[in-house]
């Protein structure tokens, strides 16, 4: 019996192998030349009407812009990491909660254990509702 082939041989070129796709490829070669066209703006050669100078502009879009992505971003992670290091802590052992549920479930202490469990569910609650604020507070409202 044969193996089933995982991946379809291809003889093009390179560059539209796997993660090289024209759509990341224009993405990049766009963002490069957004960042040259915008480069005059921003020492003042090249007038633009707008409200801001192009410094102003530019803090305005990173806070009103970026910050609430990446609060956004780092709410989800540290949800995934919470749940990871629990785990993590489980399986290696020596300090942290997961070591401490782990070894109170093998001396069959179920009051700590479900107070332990109780405790990271109350953690990351407050983690997320935290970060929730934060992102609540971030976002831009007309």
């Amino acid at each position: 019996m044969t193996p089933v082939p995982r991946l379809r041989a291809y003889a093009g070129p390179a560059l539209l192998t796997y993660g090289f796709r024209p759509f990341f490829l224009f993405g990049a070669i766009y963002a490069g030349l957004t960042v040259l066209a915008w480069l005059p703006m921003f020492y003042g050669e090249l007038e633009v009407a707008s409200a801001f100078a192009p410094v102003d502009w530019h803090v305005h879009e990173m806070l009103y812009g970026y910050l609430p992505a990446i609060v956004a971003g780092l709410r989800i992670s540290i949800g995934s990491a919470w749940v990871a290091i629990v785990a993590a802590e489980m399986l290696i052992g020596g300090t942290g909660i997961g070591y401490f549920v782990w070894n109170e479930w093998n001396n069959l202490q179920l009051t700590s254990v479900i107070f332990a469990i109780l405790l990271t569910g109350f953690v990351g609650l407050v983690l997320d509702f935290g970060f929730a604020s934060l992102a609540k507070t971030l976002t831009y409202k007309e």
